[in-house]
C-alpha cells in the first residue's frame, strides 16, 4: 500500500509558477487537472469519465506550505464520493507542487 501511495505521489507533480509562495489552491486548474490524472492512473486507465466536483479546503498550512481538501469524484456517472487530498510545494523546487490522496 506505501508503494501504491508514493507512485501516486510521484505521479502528483506538476510543473508551475506559484507566485504567493503557496501551491494552488484546492480548486484551482492545475490542481484539478492532476487530480484527475492521478485518478485515472489508480483506475489502470480504464476509466474514461471522471468527474470532480465540489472541491473544499478543508485546512490550510502555511507553515507547511500545504492545503488539505475535499471534492466530490464520480466515474461515468456512477455516484460521487469524497476523495481527501493534499497539495504542497516540493521543498526542493518551489516551482513545482504535488498533489496526494490521503484517504
Amino acid at each position: 500500500m506505501m508503494k501504491k501511495l508514493l507512485y501516486i505521489s510521484i505521479l502528483g507533480l506538476f510543473l508551475t509558477g506559484c507566485g504567493d509562495g503557496m501551491p494552488p489552491s484546492c480548486d484551482s486548474k492545475d490542481t484539478k487537472k492532476l487530480l484527475n490524472q492521478i485518478m485515472a492512473k489508480q483506475g489502470g486507465g480504464q476509466l474514461s469519465f471522471i468527474n470532480i466536483s465540489d472541491q473544499l479546503t478543508l485546512n490550510e498550512d502555511k507553515e507547511q506550505k500545504r492545503y488539505l481538501c475535499q471534492a466530490n469524484v464520480s466515474f461515468g456517472g456512477n455516484g460521487a464520493f469524497p476523495v481527501k487530498y493534499s497539495v504542497f510545494l516540493d521543498k526542493k523546487n518551489k516551482n513545482q507542487f504535488f498533489v496526494q490522496i490521503v484517504n
